[in-house]
Formats: structure tokens, C-alpha cells, sequence
């Protein structure tokens, strides 16, 4: 199960973008009907983000869908990266 450690919540690029806008990750999760634990991995690109959620967060947030996607895709590499320097 994702510690979320890889990405920092303040560094997670959907985070900040949520933070901007005013909203916390419960009240966001509340508003699309999902658990804040799901929030919280596509936050830090550790699950996809369904087309659902995709159109939720990117009217909320007042973005495109492609933005959404492109800023979880982002957080995803991120932790990749995480997870491969602390293997060596």
C-alpha cells in the first residue's frame, strides 16, 4: 500500500493545484463522492485518475480535463523516480 512518501503533499503537482483554489482534500473527495484515500493516491499519481474524476476535478478546479491528466502523470513520474533512487 502507498506510504505517501514518494511525493511531499505540499510537492504533489494536483495538490498545489487543489490548494490554490481553496479547497482541502476532504471537501474535494466529498464533492466527487469518493474516499479521501483515492484523492490522496491520484494526488500523488499512484492510481490513474478515471474519467469521472478527471471531468470532477477539472470543473472544480477550473481546468482542462488534459490539464488533470497532465498533472497526474506528472506526480506518477515523480514517485517513480522516488521509488527507483530509494532501490540503489
Amino acid at each position: 500500500m502507498p506510504t505517501g512518501k514518494a511525493i511531499p503533499r505540499d510537492t504533489s503537482p494536483l495538490a498545489l493545484l487543489r490548494q490554490q483554489k481553496g479547497y482541502t482534500q476532504r471537501a474535494v473527495a466529498g464533492i466527487l463522492k469518493v474516499s479521501f484515500e483515492y484523492l490522496c493516491r491520484v494526488e500523488r499519481g499512484t492510481t490513474g485518475v478515471s474519467p469521472r474524476i478527471r471531468q470532477g476535478l477539472a470543473q472544480a478546479y477550473g481546468v482542462s480535463q488534459k490539464t488533470i491528466t497532465n498533472l497526474n502523470r506528472e506526480a506518477a513520474e515523480t514517485t517513480m523516480r522516488a521509488a527507483l533512487r530509494r532501490k540503489r
